[in-house]
């Protein structure tokens, strides 16, 4: 319908409108105030952190990567990154394992950080040629420094794979979860960092971002192999009607729900088939 829109110009009305766009401004100042706050706090713990590891210079971009399986099934990788301090969601990426076989964190690890490397080196290739711009590359940007979730052979991985593809020059440290013990490439003990320490608590929480993104996309890729398996169970179901099926609705539980002629109608499918499986999720 019809929108009218009033402009008070003197009482209570005015009043209102004018205490509605003081409180307005003074909610936007106390954030800017507030987001002041978290980046100079980011600053100081990247400074604490710089000193505490004797970095060259403070590291703007952190980068984190964590492996997640249970053994060894639906491995995958996250990796999430930390800019000025905080995160930034719509950097973080996520990997299938595809060459390890079994619970090899290590070849893992190695596999994740050569895949992210050579794909940045390629991209920077392709963008200094003018063949890729920086808003269709997902990896051109380098971080200033690596953290593996895991200890020595976690980062030993990390470093052999980094070297290979030409960006050895970047810091790399692991933190291992039992105790939060931070290891250094070619140090045995861990580096000595204080339990308060601002840089501390910082690679802490980009570990414990990288462990929870990791969780999380392997628990969703196990939730869908453990729904796919369901269509494992119906007599008269194969590879192919499975695909058929999965391609026709989507998910687990359009099939659940459709109506028997839908089923019937899918390639592959027949009248006896499809009443297998209307009938088997009926039962369920």
């Amino acid at each position: 319908g019809p929108v009218k829109v009033a402009v008070p110009r003197r009482g209570e009305k005015k009043q209102l409108v004018e205490m509605a766009g003081k409180n307005a401004l003074l909610v936007l100042q106390e954030e800017e105030v507030s987001r002041a706050a978290r980046l100079d706090r980011g600053a100081r713990d990247l400074e604490v952190l710089a000193a505490e590891l004797g970095l060259p210079e403070i590291p703007a971009r952190l980068e984190c990567f964590d492996i997640s399986n249970i053994q060894g099934a639906e491995a995958v990788a996250s990796m999430v990154v930390f800019e000025a301090g905080r995160p930034r969601p719509d950097q973080y990426r996520r990997f299938k394992i595809r060459t390890v076989t079994g619970p090899d964190d290590f070849a893992s690890m190695r596999e994740v950080i050569g895949r992210r490397f050579r794909r940045g080196r390629e991209e920077r290739e392709l963008i200094a040629a003018g063949r890729l711009s920086t808003r269709e590359a997902g990896f051109h940007q380098l971080p200033d420094l690596v953290l593996v979730d895991g200890g020595k052979g976690q980062l030993a991985a990390a470093c052999e794979a980094m070297t290979r593809e030409g960006c050895g020059h970047i810091p790399v440290f692991g933190l291992a979860k039992e105790e939060d013990l931070l290891f250094a490439p070619g140090r045995r003990e861990p580096v000595g960092q204080s339990r308060d320490s601002a840089g501390l608590r910082l690679l802490q929480r980009i570990r414990d971002e990288a462990h929870r993104f990791a969780v999380t996309y392997h628990r969703q890729l196990r939730t869908k192999r453990n729904l796919k398996s369901l269509l494992d169970e119906i007599e008269g179901i194969g590879a192919v009607r499975k695909r058929e099926l999965f391609k026709a609705f989507q998910t687990i539980e359009a099939i659940s729900q459709a109506p028997l002629e839908e089923l019937a109608a899918v390639p592959g499918m027949n009248t006896q088939a499809a009443r297998s499986v209307y009938d088997f999720f009926r039962s369920s």
